[in-house]
């Protein structure tokens, strides 16, 4: 009789990794692509942005981080955890306020945006096509 392997739980966590991995990847390049219009002065809240797995960085520590001038938190994560959740954020006391209000528009820096965040998203969609055949082709055929 021939001997069959089923190798379904270990495709099944390199999928989901996969997928997290692209996930990740696509909220990269939603920062990236949120760049040109995130209001600078100081610069602050451009260091502020975040992609992260599973839950929020913590705000306080982020913005200090920033401050300090410090860019990104500089580890990649574990996509074979089991967190399922992908965060692209800002964090500082008044990221939320110049995101969401028109008021501020063209006074701080005429070349910066309000909603900066989700005017990126529909830029990055047309990479992820893209970003999901770069993270899946390390799972290799299945």
């Amino acid at each position: 009789m021939d001997k069959f392997n089923w190798n379904g739980d270990n495709t099944m966590r390199a999928i989901r990794s996969a997928s997290l991995e692209a996930l990740w990847l696509l909220g990269q390049q939603v920062l990236t692509d949120a760049a040109p219009d995130v209001p600078v002065e100081t610069g602050t809240l451009l260091r502020s942005g975040r992609v992260s797995l599973g839950e929020l960085p913590p705000a306080g520590a982020v913005y200090a981080e920033a401050q300090a001038g410090v860019s990104g938190d500089g580890n990649d994560p574990d996509f074979s955890q089991k967190e399922d959740t992908v965060y692209v954020s800002y964090s500082t006391p008044y990221a939320l306020w110049l995101h969401e209000s028109p008021d501020w528009h063209g006074r701080l820096k005429p070349w910066a945006r309000w909603k900066w965040l989700e005017r990126a998203i529909p830029k990055s969609r047309r990479k992820f096509r893209a970003i999901v055949k770069r993270a899946f082709d390390k799972v290799g055929r299945l």
